[in-house]
C-alpha cells in the first residue's frame, strides 16, 4: 500500500465462457492487478472475507459510479473463486441476463428448478442488477 492505494492481483485468463457471453474484458487480458484508492479502503477486507469460509460475507455488493471497475473486479473475483474452488458451483449473470433467465423459467414452468440451481451456487455474481 502506497499513499492509501493498493492492488488486488487478478487471475490469469480462465473464465472464457463468461467473457464470450458478456463481451466484457476477461481478467488477465493485459491486466495483472486491480488498483484501488483510499475510497475503496474496505475492499481488501471484503475480498479476504469472501475467500475465508469461517468469515463468509454474503452478499458482497460492489457499488459505485459507471466506469470505476466494478465489473472487472467482479469478474476477477469470480475467476479467482473458480481457481480456488474448482468443484464449487458458481454462476455469473449480467442484470439483463438474470431477468431473462427468470422470465424464461417462469414461461417454461421451471422456476423451482432455476431457484434450486441458484441456491446450489456457492458464489453467485449478478453484474448491473
Amino acid at each position: 500500500m502506497v499513499s492509501g492505494f493498493f492492488s488486488i492481483p487478478l487471475p490469469p485468463p480462465g473464465i472464457d465462457s463468461t467473457r464470450k457471453r458478456t463481451g466484457l474484458v476477461a481478467p488477465g487480458d493485459g491486466l495483472r492487478e486491480f488498483i484501488a484508492g483510499p475510497s475503496e479502503a474496505l475492499l481488501p477486507a471484503a475480498v479476504e472475507r469472501l475467500f475465508n469460509p469461517e468469515a463468509a460475507c454474503s452478499p458482497l455488493v460492489l457499488y459505485g459510479p459507471t466506469g470505476t471497475g466494478k465489473s472487472l473486479l467482479a469478474l476477477a473475483l469470480l475467476g479467482r473463486w473458480r481457481q480456488t474452488h474448482p468443484n464449487a458451483a458458481s454462476e455469473y449473470y449480467t442484470g439483463s441476463d438474470f431477468c431473462r433467465a427468470y422470465a424464461y423459467a417462469v414461461q417454461a414452468d421451471a422456476l423451482q428448478d432455476w431457484r434450486d440451481r441458484l441456491t446450489r451456487c456457492t458464489l453467485l455474481v449478478i453484474d448491473g442488477l
